[in-house]
């Protein structure tokens, strides 16, 4: 026997990144008066919101239930807030309020339309919502997409610093392993083009090298020779100004910047979770690391991007939250032929399986 729902007000918020527009629905789907705009900066216009909804739950004698869409990290200060105040707030993925754009004949786009909308869809029985993560994981989460998000911009600037190193100095780039390494980013921060790699001894050279390589003094005097012979072949192929010059030690200096505050970031992460040995964040992280090719850095990644592996109830669910579930087109006794993962959700989430199964084929 199915469980009969109590009919209630639906409050729908479109959530923006200064204001927000609020609506509100009787369990008859009937939009009740005009749409509420909230400002974020305003106490006085959150309290007035609070206010305004605690006299519609007066009025109609019906309890009220709250649907706001997440967007980016927006939704969560007016999230919190309404939930302090007693109510029973629900946040929807903008994949599913997306979905239902298109009710209306006519091509309406706007936060008044919007915020209607999605308190029509509050009523909707079955609706999928999301899980919004306590704040320990949150604060790791947030720590881990910063950090993320500075690999990202540290790959950017060492494609730069190559790309203006195969212009000025194209022999440079075989000499090094990496072009950001140690010992990369110490020779380039004090000799940036050929020219300045000629003026400097070979003396120099070697004990700049060995200092930053940590390596013998054999190897960095090998290495020493390999740049003057490099730069000497530059002076015939190769060409650069002054601005390519200050930019080369630019892209240095930001490398090693971003490397310096990624390495505090991750290790703030280390110590969020060191600090509790037995949460659940910590016991989750440290299963998953127990599966061959996942280290520390993908398990608590994958961990706070789930937020709670109790809300899948089969693997395939999980499997279609990563995004590689296929795409299914299908229409009377038609079926596309050509299957293709959905990849709806999250790059960062499938970029660490594909990371987590290349480290498993190694150790195969």
């Amino acid at each position: 026997m199915e469980k009969k729902i109590q009919p209630y007000l639906s409050i729908g918020i479109d959530i923006g990144a200064d204001f927000s527009v609020m609506a509100a629905a009787l369990p008859t789907q009937e939009i009740i008066g005009r749409t509420y705009k909230i400002l974020h900066s305003s106490p006085r216009s959150v309290q007035g919101a609070v206010d305004h909804i605690r006299s519609l739950e007066q009025r109609y004698s019906l309890p009220v239930k709250i649907y706001m869409e997440s967007t980016s990290i927006y939704h969560l200060p007016l999230y919190h807030r309404l939930k302090d105040a007693g109510w029973t707030v629900y946040v929807l993925n903008p994949i599913v309020t997306h979905a239902n754009q298109n009710i209306n004949i006519r091509n309406i786009h706007n936060d008044k339309q919007d915020t209607r909308r999605i308190a029509l869809l509050g009523l909707r029985p079955g609706l999928k919502t999301s899980i919004i993560p306590d704040d320990e994981i949150a604060a790791v989460k947030a720590l881990l997409r910063e950090y993320h998000a500075m690999k990202k911009e540290t790959s950017m600037y060492i494609c730069r610093l190559k790309n203006q190193l195969r212009q000025i100095f194209p022999q440079y780039l075989p000499l090094f392993s990496k072009v950001n390494g140690k010992a990369s980013l110490a020779v380039l921060s004090h000799y940036p083009s050929p020219n300045a790699v000629l003026t400097a001894s070979v003396e120099a050279l070697t004990e700049l090298i060995r200092k930053a390589a940590g390596k013998g003094e054999a190897m960095a005097q090998r290495k020493a020779n390999d740049l003057f012979s490099a730069a000497q072949e530059a002076l015939s192929f190769g060409h650069g100004n002054s601005g390519i010059t200050f930019l080369i030690g630019h892209y240095v200096e930001m490398i090693r910047i971003l490397d310096e505050r990624t390495s505090a970031v991750l290790k703030q992460v280390k110590q969020s979770l060191s600090e509790r040995p037995d949460s659940l964040l910590t016991r989750q992280t440290t299963l998953l690391e127990s599966i061959p090719g996942a280290g520390f850095l993908t398990a608590v990644t994958i961990v706070c991007e789930i937020g709670d592996f109790s809300a899948f109830r089969c693997p395939k669910k999980l499997y279609s939250y990563f995004g590689f579930d296929p795409v299914v087109r299908q229409s009377g006794s038609s079926a596309t032929a050509d299957l293709r993962m959905s990849k709806r959700w999250l790059s960062l989430r499938q970029a660490l399986l594909l990371y987590a199964g290349s480290a498993v084929c190694k150790l195969a």
